[in-house]
């Protein structure tokens, strides 16, 4: 082997000398190259780390707001299982509950506390952006978060017990008090009841406090409380056969598009937007719906590495063992890339402060709505 040192280089002077020496500097290299290949030894940059090696070995903490047995906790689970794979250095990939304040304990952690190198990330509560955007006391902004990917839209229905509760269509619900379970004051379970109290006329009364959106359809199970808000896709996993029979009936919705077999439920957003300030708030308010369930990090994660989760999270979703996975366990995918979910939410964000002020005062007056 010829040390790269040893070449002799010639000895001439001036601006036309350095170029020179250059030239022969980097004849050297080559030659230098070549020698060590015959040799059979590698040449590269083996003491500089690649970008693509920062996962290796590390493991990603998934952060939900909600107990792991919910319906949050089930999405964080399977994107837990197959997101690995794709992510260069296969880290390993735990989920982690922090339930509290109707899933603002988990935002505000992720905004404020989790480190910002792309070990923490989080499925959010639908509702992160229009809570951030509506409230007077959060903590966190939600123009900070990055956007991964969804891997579906929301539709959510408020479900009886037609027999027990008498109750089979929203009219019914303005002449007879039903109990509504809700996890927090500003979830969508409670927001939603109480919109339809305000506009409506039903008689709806909010119970909060609930673990998780598990515990409250527990609670319903049982008879504890007559109307159960859920994602549509669970009721006809847990309970198609009483939806066949007519036991269980929705009597309202909320999301972009009608409950498929029930175009006569009535969309919340149907029943909005009699003024300007419904508008404001409805324009908003609606943004959990194509939200739904998404993968998001903290502020300050590098670009480079957001692109790189985006891009596992994207060739995931192409997967066939997750698709497998997701139709044995009858999850709807409607997923969305996370460039384009981030420009729907900027969206949003950037709407004119007059209207968000409007919105303000509308969702505060649901607030301190009484049951």
């Amino acid at each position: 082997m010829v040390p790269l040192g040893s070449f002799d280089y010639p000895k001439v002077a001036g601006r036309r000398a350095m170029k020179q020496r250059f030239k022969c500097m980097a004849a050297a290299v080559l030659a230098w190259v070549a020698v060590a290949t015959s040799h059979g030894i590698s040449v590269h940059a083996a003491n500089v780390p690649s970008a693509d090696d920062f996962y290796a070995g590390k493991t990603v903490k998934l952060v939900i707001g909600t107990g792991v047995g919910g319906e949050y906790g089930l999405y964080a689970q399977l994107i837990a299982r197959h997101l690995p794979r794709y992510v260069k250095g296969k880290p390993t990939f735990v989920v982690e509950s922090m339930p509290g304040a109707g899933g603002r304990r988990a935002h505000n952690y992720l905004a404020k506390v989790a480190p910002r190198d792309g070990t923490v990330l989080s499925v959010p509560f639908a509702n992160v952006v229009s809570d951030g955007l509506l409230s007077d006391d959060v903590q966190f902004d939600p123009a900070g978060f990055q956007w991964i990917g969804r891997i579906k839209d929301q539709l959510l229905v408020g479900v009886v017990w037609s027999k027990r509760s008498k109750v089979n269509t929203l009219s019914d619900a303005t002449v007879r008090e039903l109990v509504a379970g809700s996890v927090g004051a500003t979830t969508s379970t409670a927001i939603n009841p109480r919109l339809l109290n305000l506009i409506v006329g039903t008689r709806f009364k909010v119970v909060t406090g609930y673990r998780g959106t598990n515990d409250v359809q527990i609670a319903w199970e049982r008879g504890e409380v007559d109307l159960l808000q859920t994602p549509w896709d669970t009721v006809l996993d847990r309970f198609s056969d009483r939806i066949a029979s007519g036991d269980v009936v929705p009597i309202y919705a909320f999301g972009n598009k009608a409950v498929p077999g029930f175009e006569n439920v009535r969309l919340i957003g149907e029943v909005l937007g009699r003024n300007d300030i419904e508008k404001a708030f409805l324009k908003i308010y609606a943004s959990s719906s194509f939200i739904g369930r998404s993968l998001m990090a903290p502020p300050g994660v590098p670009s480079e590495r957001v692109t790189l989760l985006r891009s596992a999270f994207g060739r995931m979703l192409s997967d066939t063992a997750f698709k497998m996975e997701a139709e044995k366990d009858r999850t709807r995918l409607s997923p969305m890339g996370g460039a384009e979910l981030g420009s729907a939410i900027a969206e949003i964000l950037n709407y004119p402060t007059r209207h968000v002020t409007q919105a303000r005062e509308f969702y505060r007056r649901l607030l301190v709505q009484t049951n």
